[in-house]
C-alpha cells in the first residue's frame, strides 16, 4: 500500500504540468531528460512553489525533525540503559545522526538551484549546474553504505563476508582461466565452472 502510495506521489509533478500545458514541454540538454518549461500558463506562480515545497522542502524538513525526535529518544534510551548497569552504545545515535546529515548535505544544492533557477539567466548556470547538483543528490545512497559500515559492526561484518566470498570466487575464476588457456582447452571454459 505504501509503495502504491508513493508510486502515485511521484506521477503528481508530470501529471499537473500535463494538466496544465501539455505542449509546454523540451527536451533539457542540460539535464538529458525531457523537462516541463512551466512558463506558458500563469497558473505556475502558484505551482511552482507549491511543488517545490511538496517534493523538496517538506521532505527535508520531515527527515531532520524525525531524526531530531529518534536522536531524543536514543538519548533517554541510553540514559535508561545506563541506570540498569547496561553499556549503552552510540551506534544507533550516530547512525541517525550521520544519514540525516548526509541526505540534508546532499539535497542542500538542489534545494537552493530548485528555489533560484527561475531567477538565473546565465546559461554556462542553466547547463552546469543542474547536472552537478543532481550528481550531488546521489551521494546520499552512496554515503549511506560507508555510514552503516562506520557505525554498525554487523554491517561491516557482513559486508567482510560478502567481500570474502567474491574475492574467492574471482581468484578461482582466475586461476581456472589460466588453467584452460595454459592446456589449450579454451572450448567452453565457463561450462566446467561451478560457481
Amino acid at each position: 500500500m505504501v509503495c502504491a502510495g508513493l508510486l502515485t506521489l511521484s506521477c503528481c509533478v508530470p501529471v499537473v504540468f500535463l494538466m496544465v500545458d501539455k505542449d509546454d514541454v523540451k527536451v533539457d540538454e542540460s539535464k538529458y531528460t525531457c523537462s516541463f518549461l512551466g512558463n506558458s500558463s500563469k497558473s505556475w506562480k502558484i505551482l511552482k512553489p507549491t511543488l517545490l515545497a511538496t517534493f523538496a522542502v517538506i521532505p527535508t524538513i520531515i527527515t531532520v525533525i524525525t531524526s531530531v525526535l529518534l536522536v531524543k529518544h536514543l538519548f533517554h534510551a541510553r540514559k535508561v540503559a545506563k541506570r540498569a548497569g547496561s553499556d549503552a552504545r552510540w551506534q544507533g545515535i550516530a547512525t541517525v545522526i550521520l544519514t540525516a546529515a548526509v541526505y540534508c548535505l546532499s539535497f542542500l544544492p538542489e534545494a537552493v538551484n530548485l528555489v533560484i533557477w527561475s531567477h538565473v539567466t546565465s546559461e554556462s548556470y542553466r547547463v552546469i549546474v543542474p547536472r552537478v547538483t543532481e550528481t550531488i543528490m546521489f551521494f546520499n545512497v552512496v554515503g549511506n553504505v560507508f555510514v552503516y559500515s562506520i557505525t554498525v559492526p554487523s554491517f561491516r561484518q557482513f559486508l567482510k563476508t560478502r567481500m570474502e566470498t567474491v574475492t574467492t570466487y574471482l581468484t578461482s575464476y582466475a586461476s581456472f582461466i589460466v588453467t584452460e588457456r595454459s592446456t589449450g582447452d579454451t572450448e567452453d571454459i565457463s561450462r566446467n565452472l561451478v560457481i
